[in-house]
């Protein structure tokens, strides 16, 4: 599990064990060279990851664009623009200055998603501390544009995409997925720096799983 980051990937998943107390789904590969565990719940998880190639870490609370219990990511999106919260969440929260808020577009190959260029949904990422109501809408309304809403509830849309290694054209399935990153600043050792996110991001945390339920 996570050889290839070596000792980095080891006190990565020591750290996230005895902080979160979860169990541990590895995620990346060697060719990506990013790494990290997630604790794989079905809806919102914590996750953590590394990329070795400029030592960057970061804690991700992660809600996936997936069935799971009826499409919990698509509750969130219609909820909030219906009646946005996170907009006055984050000013009444405690702002943890470094975190972000990441808004993707996955793009599916039967059980794999590789990259492509129209990943990033803007204008995230962004700053949580400037994220307004506006932007938080603009957002909102191209994650919902990955989804679409059947008789019998959601399944994932179909749009045309790039392929980041190729540079083609494809159409296939897409799906929306939110990531609020806590990013660590490069100064305290694993266990310690999972502490402190736990901390800044729970209320995150809390939150997405509210608007998600």
């Amino acid at each position: 599990m996570l050889d290839w980051l070596g000792r980095e990937g080891d006190e990565l998943r020591m750290a996230f064990g005895r902080v979160f107390d979860r169990r541990q789904r590895p995620f990346g590969n060697r060719p990506s060279r990013v790494g990290g565990v997630s604790d794989g719940n079905e809806g919102v998880q914590w996750n953590a990851a590394y990329d070795p190639r400029n030592g960057r870490r970061w804690i991700g609370v992660n809600l996936e664009g997936l069935k799971y219990a009826s499409w919990p990511i698509a509750r969130l999106i219609s909820r909030e623009l219906r009646d946005p919260t996170l907009p006055q969440f984050i000013g009444d929260a405690t702002d943890p200055a470094r975190a972000e808020i990441l808004w993707k577009r996955d793009y599916w190959q039967v059980a794999s998603r590789p990259p492509i260029l129209e990943g990033n949904i803007s204008p995230t990422p962004i700053l949580l501390q400037r994220l307004t109501e506006q932007a938080w809408r603009e957002a909102l309304e191209q994650a919902r544009d990955c989804l679409e809403q059947t008789k019998s509830g959601w399944k994932r849309a179909k749009q045309e995409v790039t392929l980041a290694r190729s540079g083609q054209r494809v159409l296939g399935d897409v799906s929306p997925h939110l990531t609020l990153i806590y990013p660590d600043d490069g100064t305290l050792p694993w266990e310690d720096f999972f502490i402190e996110a736990k901390q800044m991001m729970q209320p995150y945390y809390d939150w997405v799983a509210e608007r998600s339920a």
